[in-house]
């Protein structure tokens, strides 16, 4: 069974989709005492269940909205809220967090288009905020409101594979976190040459590599010119060594362009699997498959809208393996509000 939330229905809701029937449940409503809106993906934590978090951002305004880290058991179809906060519609828990050594990481937005990082301890339900990339600082309030709630893409935070904690700065430094330590490290500045600033989470590899998209500005979903020869990239970036390199450059020559959205590496770490937000004669975006060792590149599937889907130009479309498949969703299109669909390579 797959799981999801939507922010849709008020609150927001926990879904699940059968993959072999396609069969759509809604297993669970929030309350506003449990948080509004949720952001996904969910985090599987081991046990029957999954942690994730809620945004709060439901309108314009700067008054107190409900927001939460919370876990969803799976057989009660309950949840139980681990920090419940209350903040304003323009700040916030903002990305889905990630499970290392019995603790969540995460980003919240404060004023703008700042964010910090935080640590929630499992065990003692406590919440650390390990400080800004851009400063050892941390702002003495944990929400703030901001008067441009906008839609700046903020990229979230990876487990890595030597148990470290990888993302990126809003302006594009791709970071690490030692959980041992809670020690910010800058490993790499994104360029103009290297395509723009982060355009969605990284992937990380079983090797250690890390995988990821860039796009012009950083803000695919405000862009819909021409692309110039540097701009939108997949690159892979090996933290280690540590060596950038661009696997793959959108141009014009191509028939889709500004890449948004989480990608997916195949179970063999042969192919990484992305999503754009431009491409196809309604611009409803398109679905590509990258070779990560040859860079033959490809794309599969223009969507249309319709019955399949669109990507849409506010969101954050996300892909998965499950059971030897691709499974994503598409924020538009549909029935109006999206679609779940498959992938069988």
């Amino acid at each position: 069974m797959l799981y999801g939330v939507s922010d849709g229905a008020d609150s927001g809701t926990i879904f699940s989709v059968d993959p072999s029937t396609g069969k759509f449940t809604t297993v669970h409503k929030f309350t506003e005492a449990e948080g509004v809106m949720p952001v996904g993906p969910l985090v599987p934590d081991g046990a029957g269940g999954f942690y994730g978090i809620t945004y709060g951002y439901s309108d314009y305004s700067c008054g107190p909205v409900p927001q939460s880290i919370y876990r969803f058991d799976v057989a009660k179809r309950t949840v139980t809220v681990l920090y419940p906060t209350e903040g304003s519609g323009g700040g916030g828990f903002s990305t889905a967090p990630v499970l290392i050594k019995g603790a969540l990481y995460g980003k919240y937005e404060g004023s703008g288009r700042s964010s910090d990082i935080y640590r929630f301890d499992l065990a003692t339900r406590t919440l650390k905020i390990i400080g800004s990339p851009d400063s050892r600082k941390s702002r003495p309030n944990l929400i703030t409101c901001s008067l441009n709630p906008g839609f700046t893409f903020d990229p979230s935070l990876v487990a890595g594979r030597d148990g470290r904690v990888y993302g990126a700065t809003i302006d594009g430094r791709l970071l690490r976190i030692d959980p041992a330590t809670n020690r910010i490290v800058g490993l790499h500045a994104l360029s103009a040459k290297d395509g723009g600033s982060l355009s969605g989470p990284l992937t990380a590899a079983t090797d250690g590599t890390l995988y990821g998209t860039t796009a012009q500005g950083g803000l695919p979903a405000f862009y819909t010119g021409p692309c110039s020869s540097d701009c939108n990239a997949i690159f892979k970036f090996e933290p280690a060594i540590p060596r950038f390199t661009i696997l793959h450059r959108f141009t014009n020559a191509d028939s889709v362009s500004s890449p948004e959205g989480t990608t997916a590496l195949s179970p063999n770490g042969k192919f990484l699997y992305g999503t754009t937000i431009s491409g196809g004669p309604n611009e409803s975006g398109a679905l590509y498959r990258l070779n990560v060792e040859t860079k033959e590149y490809a794309v599969l599937h223009v969507f249309t809208g319709g019955r399949d889907g669109a990507i849409g130009r506010f969101g954050t479309p996300g892909l998965k393996f499950a059971r030897g498949s691709l499974f994503g969703i598409t924020i538009n299109g549909g029935k109006g509000y999206g679609t779940v669909f498959q992938v069988i390579p």
